[in-house]
């Protein structure tokens, strides 16, 4: 220090020790504690004795001159800039002592006044033996001030960041598992702390009041006039040497985020400096020596604008209440500056508004009032692209103004089925685009379902990125995100690799105990940071605010992370440097809190909103219109055709839309994407549209609306989603919408992703098939008809004799009917008009509601995706060709044998009845039923991170076990109907009423004992009726009480299945419900959700039961008429009773 006067030392000494940490553990406010140094100044001046008359007033009364005062107070020394004087660096009159590394100058800015003066009072607090704490808000420049002033004075900076979960040992050191020649053993390692003090390092403790009390204990040896620290693990004490030096900055503890009040005994070791705020001029000057190719006009206003967003959020609080506190400093006008140099000319005025100001803002009215702020500063009307253009090439991903290179290796495997690219999350996505461009933190703030998370794996995607997602909670651990030491038997691990290495390790270690190893298990953060991956830490305000502070220099830029839980390795900290591919994202759900303001500063926020706000009222905008074109670009998008369905499906949606806003329930397109991936998966397994669309509607929106939306769903289906709405489309009255030619499946994201050229190929080719069979469709309607017209000629041309011309008139009346079902056939949309026809519809589908939708299935809450219909369409597509293939195969295998609806007398495709009673064998009917029920099981199991290939194995074994035992039973049969006399043997089971497979096989009795199938189907179909009514009737919100009501009907459940598989003729696939069931019960203790399985398993027999009815009944009942003794009318009667409305639809035409 240079010589001063005793009365100037006297009063920098009272700054030093009392004024300059004023404001430090004392509550007292900024503003009050400028206002007491003032008194204290003018106090200790008249106890010197020194007035206006004295010469040395005008140099002593001078607040600058001690490192204080509001800009405009200058210094009154001769050199103010930093100066190298030999061995010493300093800021005149203050100097100290350099290190011995190099003196480097790494851009800062020392010249800035506020900028300057806080390093001068911190050079002023070095003039003692003591540690340092620094105190100020998030962004005035702490750390880098410190980490400045080390290197530019030759001193290494060791950073290290407290949290509520640091311990002691992270800082001194403790014993971690090594491997020696004596095998695993435990080894003191130096903390990072301890090997600073070693070296003699200056070491900033960052984020002190996050630090526990048992931290800030062990800490007193060092700060205090002791300077040393005892480990009692070695037994030494470690003298701190003079080079060594302790800083620690902190935020102030009214700010929050787990911060606390320090005690006064412990603020006492240290020398307190509050670190001043930076005002205009400060940051004109920084940034005009930092981007020096900005004008300063266009600077001048920049930071004019970030100063009154301040003051107008902060402290006049005018506007931007959802989200306070904010944070208007440095890093946001650097982050401006950044845009500003990459923007066009045109657009630099205003290139950083959107992205760094208006998206942080959470309501609309807020976005406005930036954007009149910025008006009046800027003198200039911003343009703000509501819909940026998104642009797809091979070696750029384009967002509105953001250029992104995509990798050439795309690694991103996680699912995009459901993403797409929606205009309305557009504007989202070029802030989000430009953080990653940037490499700044991502903040994405919004409600549950505002598609946070789904924005940041849509831009993973299309850049090509490996993303990982962890979701935090109140209980995660800053181990999680960094890593931790583990144990492992490392025998154990190699002997499933390699055995014979372990023979050698068994052989070469025998002196070893034990074979327990530790490793060090690196965290998911960890790992993405070095192989330059993203992560996204999704709810991160649900997480301890400590955790994430402890991850606050990996965020900020040059960035780095010491992990101090590691130990030292090479004799150095673990200090990670990010991979430049490595970028961070935070999600946000400001319903349970926020995250820190230090967290939030040094992140870009982007609340999810709807671009609309942006839109001008007076230029014919309607909010209304606008929501609705953006629902049915959505459903365009996701592959919904016919534009009647879309406009339909669009007003439903925002229909319930606003009626749930009314319940305090808030519907998104996380509903209507469900909507139609249910609606698409039922259809595309064949169901009827029209009953697909209002199935699919009242499962989805029911699930999100409540009990209380009961009334809410059924008006939507009928005012949107009625079959008179929507049946003038024959497509939708057709059912094979989801054949090939049929509803053309829409191309997934990642096919674009990967081959966006053969993707157009592919969905031009399939648009061209929809139009090949929609043409070939009309073709046949016309060849009908042309066939029609050539027997009309042909009986024209007959010469009919005198017996036969009394036919004549019943051929014209016959040409009249054929004409007039020809013409309703190909010019109308429905066939059949009729009321009793709807009526009959709507009979039967109420019918099947009923048994479907019991009260109590209605009441039990699903707490996880929903199996219901999972045999009648839904919810799974294979996640690749080979898998669909297979599967198909399997299924096709399945029908031939045992087809659920059979054409004639004989089964499908047997060819012979040896073929069909071989399909009738009891040990081949459970083997097929347990192959269908295990298939079904394993698609269910499929991932789109990979293609299925061991379930393709699976499913290629059941399929060669079916075809080898059918195989082998048929040849077992020919073998015995060809050489044995089966006249003996059935006149020795005759009297017993059975027959062996090889009797069955003849003729006579074969016919025989087909017309026993009625009978026994009805059996099989009582039985089913009474376990439905049954299973129907038992508490599924009720466990105890379900497990003891199925456990009764066990007996029965096996009953009936044994019965229908030996002796009806229903398929065995149809009784797989059964088999669950009853597999579950063996495995009650065992499984999750049990409730939800058993409802489901009862769904789908209900739904296999109606299925028998419709597809499944025998063709015996259904032609009464071919038997003789029934007449006409008889023979309707049953057939009306099994199919009303099949019945009615042959009325109603002939």
């Amino acid at each position: 220090m240079e010589s001063l006067g005793p009365e100037y030392a006297l009063l920098h000494g009272a700054f030093l020790v009392l004024l300059d940490g004023l404001s430090l553990g004392t509550g007292i406010s900024k503003r009050d504690a400028g206002k007491l140094r003032e008194r204290c100044l003018s106090f200790l001046l008249q106890k010197l004795r020194v007035d206006g008359s004295n010469l040395l007033y005008s140099k002593l009364s001078r607040m600058g001159n001690y490192g204080w005062g509001e800009f405009g107070t200058t210094a009154d020394v001769s050199h103010s800039d930093n100066e190298q004087r030999g061995d010493l660096f300093g800021i005149v009159p203050f100097y100290i002592k350099k290190g011995f590394g190099c003196c480097e100058d790494d851009g800062f800015e020392f010249k800035a006044p506020t900028t300057h003066r806080n390093a001068l009072r911190v050079l002023r607090a070095m003039q003692l033996p003591k540690p340092v704490l620094l105190e100020g808000s998030p962004g005035v420049g702490k750390t880098s001030l410190i980490t400045a002033l080390g290197k530019s004075s030759g001193h290494r900076v060791v950073r290290i960041n407290l949290s509520e979960q640091t311990d002691m040992m992270d800082l001194l050191g403790s014993d971690l598992p090594v491997e020696s020649d004596d095998g695993m053993k435990f080894s003191w390692s130096d903390g990072i702390l301890l090997q600073a003090l070693k070296e003699g390092c200056w070491v900033l403790l960052d984020e002190l009041n996050l630090a526990p009390q048992s931290v800030l204990e062990g800490l007193n040896a060092i700060l205090d006039h002791r300077a040393e620290v005892f480990i009692p693990e070695l037994g030494n004490t470690y003298k701190c040497p003079p080079s060594f030096r302790v800083f620690a900055c902190q935020n102030p503890s009214h700010q929050g985020g787990g911060r606390k009040g320090l005690p006064r005994s412990f603020l006492n070791r240290f020398t307190k400096v509050y670190v001043d705020e930076l005002v205009e001029e400060d940051y004109l000057s920084i940034c005009e020596s930092k981007f020096s190719t900005i004008p300063r006009p266009l600077l001048s206003k920049l930071i004019l604008f970030n100063k009154r967003m301040h003051e107008e959020t902060m402290l006049n609080q005018k506007f931007a209440k959802d989200g306070f506190p904010w944070e208007f400093n440095l890093r946001d006008v650097f982050r401006c500056c950044e845009m500003i140099e990459g923007a066009p000319k045109h657009m630099e005025a205003y290139s950083f508004l959107n992205i760094v100001y208006i998206q942080r803002m959470r309501t609309a009215a807020d976005r406005k009032e930036v954007l009149r702020l910025f008006k009046e500063v800027f003198e200039v009307t911003p343009f703000v692209n509501p819909y940026p253009r998104v642009q797809l090439n091979s070696h750029n991903l384009i967002v509105g103004g953001v250029t992104i290179k995509r990798n050439h290796v795309q690694s991103y495997t996680a699912p995009s089925n459901q993403l797409l690219i929606l205009p309305e999350i557009c504007q989202s996505l070029e802030a989000a685009a430009q953080c990653v461009e940037s490499q700044w933190l991502c903040i994405l703030i919004g409600p549950s379902c505002s598609g946070k998370t789904s924005l940041i794996r849509l831009l993973a995607n299309l850049t090509g990125n490996v993303l990982n997602e962890i979701n935090l909670s109140s209980a995660t651990d800053i181990s999680e995100l960094l890593g931790s030491f583990e144990q492992y038997d490392a025998l154990l691990r190699e002997l499933d690799l390699v055995m014979d290495t372990i023979l050698k390790l068994r052989a070469d270690d025998q002196n070893k105990l034990v074979s327990t190893k530790f490793e060090w298990v690196t965290g998911l953060l960890i790992r993405a940071i070095e192989r330059g991956e993203w992560i996204v830490l999704e709810n991160a305000n649900l997480c301890n605010p400590t955790v994430l502070d402890r991850i606050n220099s990996l965020v900020e830029p040059c960035g780095s992370i010491t992990v101090n839980e590691r130990g030292i390795i090479d004799g150095n900290p673990l200090v990670i440097h990010p991979h430049p591919n490595f970028r961070m994202f935070l999600t946000v759900n400001p319903h349970y809190g926020e995250v820190s303001r230090a967290m939030r500063n040094r992140g870009v926020e982007i609340f999810m909103m709807q671009p609309y706000w942006v839109l001008d009222d007076q230029s014919g905008y309607n909010d209304e219109i606008t929501e609705f074109k953006d629902v049915k670009r959505f459903l365009i998008l996701s592959g919904i055709p016919i534009a009647q369905l879309i406009d339909s499906m669009a007003r439903a949606h925002i229909y319930a839309k606003n009626e749930g806003s009314e319940l305090n329930v808030h519907i998104t397109y996380h509903e209507l994407s469900h909507w139609v991936h249910l609606f698409m998966q039922l259809v595309m397994n064949g169901c009827h549209p029209i009953w697909s669309l209002q199935l699919s509607w009242e499962h989805i929106y029911l699930l999100s609306l409540g009990v209380e939306g009961e009334k809410i769903i059924n008006f939507g289906k009928t005012a949107y989603l009625s079959l008179f709405d929507l049946a003038g489309h024959d497509s939708l009255m057709a059912c094979p919408l989801g054949l090939p030619g049929g509803w053309p499946v829409p191309l997934r994201l990642r096919e674009y992703i990967y081959y966006s050229k053969e993707a157009s190929v592919k969905q031009n080719c399939m648009y061209l098939e929809f139009l090949g069979t929609q043409f070939a469709s009309h073709q046949y309607q016309i060849a009908r008809r042309r066939l029609t017209y050539q027997q009309w000629n042909a009986e024209g041309q007959h010469n009919f004799n005198d017996e036969s011309r009394c036919f004549v008139p019943v051929l014209k009346s016959l040409h009249i009917l054929e004409d007039e079902f020809l013409k309703k056939l190909v010019s109308t949309p429905k066939l059949v008009e009729d009321q009793s026809f709807d009526y009959n519809i709507q009979l039967y589908s109420d019918l099947i509601d009923n048994h479907l939708k019991s009260k109590k299935l209605e009441r039990f809450p699903y707490s996880e995706k929903s199996l219901l219909w999972i045999h009648g369409g839904h919810p799974f597509l294979p996640s690749s060709s080979d898998l669909h293939a297979k599967h198909h195969q399997l299924l096709k295998l399945v029908d031939t044998l045992w087809p659920r609806k059979r054409a004639s007398s004989n089964q499908g495709m047997l060819s012979s009845h040896v073929d069909v009673v071989a399909s009738f064998d009891h040990d081949l009917r459970f083997l097929v039923m347990q192959v269908v029920s295990n298939s079904s099981f394993e698609m269910a199991k499929r991932s789109d991170e990979d293609d299925g290939i061991h379930i393709v194995k699976k499913l290629e074994e059941m399929y060669q076990v079916l075809f080898k035992r059918f195989e082998h039973i048929k040849n077992r049969l020919q073998i015995n109907t060809g050489y044995k006399d089966l006249s003996a043997l059935a006149e020795s089971q005759a009297a017993c009423c059975s027959f062996t497979p090889e009797i069955l096989c003849q003729k006579s009795v074969f016919e025989g004992w087909q017309d026993t199938f009625p009978i026994v189907d009805n059996g099989s179909l009582f039985w089913d009726m009474e376990l439905l009514q049954e299973l129907t009737s038992v508490p599924l919100d009720n466990l105890e009480g379900l497990h003891q009501a199925v456990e009764r009907l066990s007996n029965l459940l096996d009953y009936a299945l044994n019965f229908s598989l030996n002796f009806s003729s229903r398929p065995p696939q149809m009784f797989s419900p059964h088999q669950n069931i009853l597999w579950t019960l063996n495995a009650w203790p065992f499984m999750d959700a049990v409730n939800i399985k058993i409802g489901s398993f009862v769904l789908e027999m209900w739904f296999k039961w109606h299925e028998s009815l419709w597809a499944c009944f025998p063709e015996f009942v259904k032609n009464f008429s071919k038997i003789e003794g029934f007449d006409t009318i008889c023979s309707a009667l049953p057939h009306m009773l099994i199919q009303p409305v099949s019945a009615s639809t042959v009325f109603q035409i002939t």
